[in-house]
């Protein structure tokens, strides 16, 4: 019970943050045979980002 409750007493300081690594948008893989599947992409259009309000250098950290 005390690690789980210090976990999650660093979760909530870091709480901001993403959870692991960098954010990633939701793509679909291009062919008929993985078309169903959801993957994460590269990154973010600018224009995305101007509308969530993220400064381009800040989202690449």
């Amino acid at each position: 019970i005390r690690r789980r409750k210090a976990r999650q007493a660093k979760a909530r300081r870091i709480a901001p943050r993403p959870v692991a690594g960098p954010l990633r948008p939701q793509v679909r893989c291009p062919t008929i045979r993985y078309h169903t599947k959801a993957r994460a992409g590269r990154g973010f259009t600018l224009e995305e980002l101007k509308a969530a309000g993220i400064h381009k250098k800040t989202a690449r950290t």
